[in-house]
């Protein structure tokens, strides 16, 4: 069973993407330093966001959620 919790999962944004970058960046904010297993639509999730939306994977990273390869260990 999956942990992993977003917010607001049924929502769409303004770009219509249900999954919000800055709730992205809460999560992983709070999973820091804790083990982590989520579920494969959680990982598969986090991996498109960082492959397909790379533009909003940046501003992310650059608020400090994590760098790719940090992102990489979680998925």
């Amino acid at each position: 069973m999956c942990r992993y919790r977003w917010r607001g999962a049924k929502s769409s944004t303004t770009s219509g993407d249900p999954w919000n970058i800055g709730d992205l960046r809460d999560r992983l904010d709070a999973l820091e330093g804790s083990q982590w297993v989520g579920c494969s639509k959680c990982r598969q999730r986090i991996t498109v966001i960082m492959q397909q939306r790379p533009a909003r994977a940046e501003r992310a990273r650059l608020k400090g959620v994590a760098s790719y390869s940090q992102i990489a260990e979680l998925v």
